[in-house]
């Protein structure tokens, strides 16, 4: 069995430079390594290893014809209770991002495969478990921006005792279309 998501990756100058002003906050959590960091556009959860080459034609499918965007951290956000939170940085709208995900997940749903259906939102988890009662989210974060390219199949597993969120496929985003600010 394996467990399965679809992401975007971030490029390591993107990744450091969100390490660093992550680990400058001064919050108290568990801190996801920047290798890990990434955004989710789906997980699968889950799955017999027979069904990767089939997600990883959805994949395909669902890329296919969406344009490669930039994507921008624009500040940071938190999910569950600030005693016990995950912090994540939020990315700046962008038109393409919205679609790409919507695009994923019809793929997904059309060909019967399972998903956590909870609403798309565009973030990169920085910390779980963290101790937000006096941290300042309006703290400006250092400008950060990525290119994204492709879709990923991640394979979320553990090597040596760590947490690896392992990339196992990458589906190019071959549309040409005029890129959103």
């Amino acid at each position: 069995m394996m467990r399965l998501f679809i992401g975007l990756r971030l490029q390591d100058e993107a990744r450091n430079a969100l390490w660093n002003a992550a680990s400058g906050l001064g919050i108290a959590g568990q801190f996801v390594p920047k290798m890990n960091y990434h955004v989710t556009m789906a997980f699968l959860g889950e799955r017999d290893e027979r069904q990767a080459p089939q997600i990883k034609r959805l994949a395909a499918a669902a890329a296919e014809g969406h344009p490669p965007m930039t994507l921008t951290v624009d500040g940071l956000g938190f999910f569950g209770r600030c005693e016990n939170a995950l912090l994540y940085a939020k990315l700046a709208p962008c038109a393409p991002l919205p679609s790409l995900a919507e695009s994923l997940r019809r793929v997904l749903s059309e060909a019967g495969e399972t998903f956590d259906q909870k609403p798309f939102v565009a973030h990169i988890t920085l910390a779980r478990k963290a101790n937000l009662t006096h941290a300042d989210l309006h703290a400006p974060l250092p400008p950060v921006s990525f290119r994204v390219e492709q879709l990923t199949l991640y394979h979320s597993t553990r090597v040596q005792g760590e947490l690896r969120y392992l990339p196992i496929y990458q589906a190019e985003l071959t549309g040409t279309g005029t890129e959103a600010p």
